[in-house]
């Protein structure tokens, strides 16, 4: 029991402190560009890992369906971080 409240805590809090760093570099960079730097991190990570782990290619089914998921997850992803750009950071009150 206590091993799931911690385990929760740290995904709230790692989301907290995404939600504050990218608020800083979409107020830094504009969202386009954070956004931008986001993904092309994590393209190049992803595919690391994959070149690393698989052997081969999946289908051509498979990657358009897959393209199609990273146009849709980063269009979303651009217009949350967009929406954090104006939104203010909530401040706990002590």
């Amino acid at each position: 029991m206590h091993q799931a409240f911690a385990v929760a805590s740290l995904g709230i809090a790692t989301f907290a402190g995404m939600d504050v760093v990218m608020k800083g570099l979409a107020l830094e960079l504009g969202a386009y560009n954070a956004i931008f730097w986001r993904s092309t991190f994590t393209i190049v990570l992803a595919g690391i890992l994959y070149w690393w782990r698989s052997t081969s290619w999946p289908s051509l089914t498979v990657v358009k369906l897959h393209a199609l998921r990273g146009l849709i997850v980063s269009i979303m992803a651009f217009l949350f971080f967009w929406g954090l750009k104006y939104l203010p950071v909530a401040e706990a009150i002590g």
